[in-house]
């Protein structure tokens, strides 16, 4: 029975905020000495905090009964073998959940003492990961900006965990912007198989309020442009190092992704371009950070 547990936990999305946070510390790197052991446990609240969010938002929707009526696919429609299959039951689901949280908040306590600045990140986090599936998704268009916001904060915040203050503040954002609104259309393109049934639930996600396939392409790659374009902006200000480009090598999984909007027909054949919309976040961050970490 704990494999199943472990499993909830350990879903491959959990590395997403990490990821995020490398960037961050990535920054860092080029105006101090990154100390090894925060970075470590930096990187392992951000794995609690995404690992409490996930799994507060899977027992949420089984209460409301709405992964019992989604297509499941390994992007969307929720927990297929878990919550729905019996295999992990719902209160033990909930204090896992709660447990890690804590853990991430502990060490976010950590920092705050050691820079009071993050006070404020802390704070929002943690509401955000408490209230995120009982609030963001069902308030009027807010599920994803909310989601661009707070993961903006993630390498923010981590780049001033790690210097210990708001020093060349601006360069964290712009290289920090970029990454929030791409994790937010993660979410916009995974939400679109599932619109139907989120719409029946009350869900008032962008996904569900625009509804039509074509205006939501539209929307993603308008703002996939947008972030490009701020990171862009950031490397001819020279206010972030210009290896940071190497994030554009991602560009075609995106477009793979865009492509597949014109294409859609059911989430099983939709299934590949979510996926190489995760490849592409994936991909950017991981070749921004190294980018980052080159100080070019």
């Amino acid at each position: 029975m704990l494999k199943y547990y472990l499993k909830e936990l350990l879903n491959v999305m959990f590395i997403v905020t990490p990821l995020c946070a490398v960037v961050g510390i990535a920054l860092a790197s080029r105006y101090v000495r990154i100390n090894l052991l925060d970075a470590f446990l930096l990187l392992l609240a951000m794995a609690f905090a995404n690992m409490a969010v996930d799994t507060l938002n899977d027992y949420a929707d089984f209460e409301r009964g709405i992964d019992f009526e989604t297509v499941h696919t390994k992007f969307s429609g929720g927990p297929v073998t878990l919550l729905v299959s019996g295999k992990i039951k719902p209160k033990p689901t909930l204090a896992m959940a709660l447990a890690v949280f804590s853990m991430a908040l502990i060490i976010g306590a950590y920092f705050v003492i050691r820079v009071p600045l993050l006070a404020y990140i802390v704070a929002v986090g943690a509401v955000t990961i408490l209230i995120y599936s009982k609030f963001f998704l069902y308030t009027r268009a807010l599920a994803e900006p909310m989601l661009a916001f707070v993961y903006t904060l993630v390498p923010l915040g981590s780049y001033i965990a790690m210097i210990g203050s708001a020093s060349h503040l601006l360069s964290a954002l712009l290289v920090s912007m970029p990454v929030g609104i791409i994790v937010a259309l993660v979410l916009l393109i995974n939400e679109v198989p599932d619109r139907n049934v989120d719409k029946k639930h009350g869900r008032k996600s962008i996904a569900v309020l625009v509804y039509d396939i074509k205006k939501i392409s539209l929307i993603y790659l308008s703002f996939q442009i947008v972030a490009l374009l701020i990171l862009l902006a950031g490397v001819l200000s020279r206010l972030v190092p210009a290896a940071a480009l190497l994030a554009f090598l991602a560009v075609p999984l995106m477009l793979k992704a865009y492509s597949g909007f014109s294409k859609y027909k059911n989430p099983k054949q939709f299934e590949k371009y979510m996926g190489a919309d995760v490849a592409y976040f994936l991909s950017f961050v991981i070749l921004l950070s190294i980018g980052l970490f080159l100080h070019l």
